[in-house]
């Protein structure tokens, strides 16, 4: 009777313990307060000033998690593609468009206007970008993922030829002249490749 005693007070102090530890771990988080006039907004290199973004939390263009507002001028399309991990994503103006394949293969549209919401899987292969409205309103989103961005072209077939994507591949490269160039110290780990946006031939 004794020894329950005893075990019965070890788990009460226990649970007492871990109560403590996760109110001030609650407690001691930091708090992230940015009114729309404290975001800091950069254009993404290699995009002729048609996407642009403000970091939240973490870097969209560096490497771990982040939080980030990000924004298309109208009629960009961003080709089509893959993400290496899951992005879900909010649409708070503007209306942008998803293509992904249906079960028999054919594109399927979607659009997503302002108060939509979407989380693309790892691997998928869709076409994206913001359409071009009456009111040629940018699309602004907000999204994030536990590793950093990145879009990895795939060629489309059906008379269509290549050329590069108006958004940034990867952490550190840009493109100049048509090429792509990377910061060696900040992308030696992955590939130089180049982006595909489908242009029909002839």
């Amino acid at each position: 009777m004794k020894a329950l005693r005893v075990t019965a007070a070890g788990l009460l102090l226990a649970a007492c313990a871990t109560t403590a530890v996760a109110a001030v771990c609650y407690c001691t988080a930091p708090l992230i307060s940015l009114p729309k006039n404290a975001l800091t907004w950069k254009v993404v290199p290699g995009t002729n000033n048609n996407v642009t973004y403000a970091n939240v939390q973490g870097d969209i263009l560096g490497n771990g998690a982040y939080e980030a507002f990000v924004s298309f001028r109208p009629g960009v399309n961003n080709g089509y593609h893959t993400h290496t991990e899951t992005l879900p994503t909010v649409v708070l103006s503007g209306v942008f468009y998803a293509r992904i394949k249906d079960k028999n293969g054919k594109l399927v549209e979607t659009e997503y206007p302002a108060g939509s919401y979407y989380q693309l899987p790892a691997g998928l292969e869709h076409e994206s970008g913001c359409k071009m409205t009456a009111k040629k309103e940018p699309c602004l989103l907000f999204q994030y993922q536990r590793n950093h961005f990145d879009l990895n072209p795939v060629p489309r077939q059906g008379g269509l030829r290549n050329r590069r994507t108006p958004f940034r591949l990867h952490p550190g490269c840009e493109y100049r002249n048509g090429r792509p160039a990377c910061h060696p110290l900040r992308s030696a780990a992955r590939p130089r490749s180049r982006g595909v946006v489908a242009v029909r031939s002839g």
